[in-house]
């Protein structure tokens, strides 16, 4: 990060993947020994290759900033983001198959991923230069088009809306979307809410 604000010892070398994890207990003595004794585990079986800990209440609100601070992507606006869930053990091979499809489409483009591993969420972040329409389409294309193959979901948070409603049938099938249109119709009969974000 650039922000002087957002400050932390750096590790030793870069590495693919970083996890903030925050873990709550009853006894700060213990549960700190006990998280210690976690971690020193996860580096003997090489789980892990390197980390940071917090040790007072600064160091914790700078390390959630590095992750919810986002206003360092406006160097990289226009671009598109999404809110995808895929399945934690088949991630990397999701993620793997989007950078190659965005490699093989575009000649130059930034793919920024973060999200919530705990619940398989994740927030792809695309921006390709001259950004127009058309290339939106094929963004959207290559994010959503690679979600069935892996059991993903094309909405993990933020539900489906006008954008994503072409692209339900690729999370969901027919049978699947025929009870959400029963439902939809049995609780809202005249189509006064939210009309067309989902069904037309």
């Amino acid at each position: 990060s650039t922000d002087p604000n957002l400050v932390l010892p750096k590790m030793d070398s870069p590495h693919p993947y970083y996890v903030l994890l925050e873990a709550t207990g009853f006894n700060p003595e213990i549960d700190d020994a006990c998280f210690i004794d976690i971690l020193e585990g996860l580096f003997e079986i090489n789980d892990i290759a390197d980390a940071i800990i917090a040790t007072n209440q600064k160091d914790r609100e700078t390390m959630w900033a590095l992750r919810d601070n986002v206003s360092h992507l406006s160097s990289i606006w226009p671009f598109v983001t999404f809110d995808i869930s895929v399945p934690i053990n088949k991630m990397e091979s999701y993620l793997n198959k989007i950078e190659e499809h965005l490699k093989s489409t575009f000649t130059e483009y930034t793919l920024i991923i973060f999200g919530h591993l705990g619940d398989g969420n994740l927030h792809p972040i695309v921006s390709v230069p001259n950004f127009d329409l058309t290339k939106h389409a094929k963004i959207n294309e290559i994010i959503y088009g690679h979600l069935s193959a892996v059991d993903g979901s094309i909405s993990a948070e933020h539900g489906i809306g006008i954008d994503k409603k072409p692209y339900l049938k690729l999370s969901r099938s027919e049978a699947e979307i025929n009870i959400m249109r029963n439902i939809k119709q049995a609780l809202d009969p005249k189509g006064l809410l939210a009309p067309g974000r989902i069904f037309d």
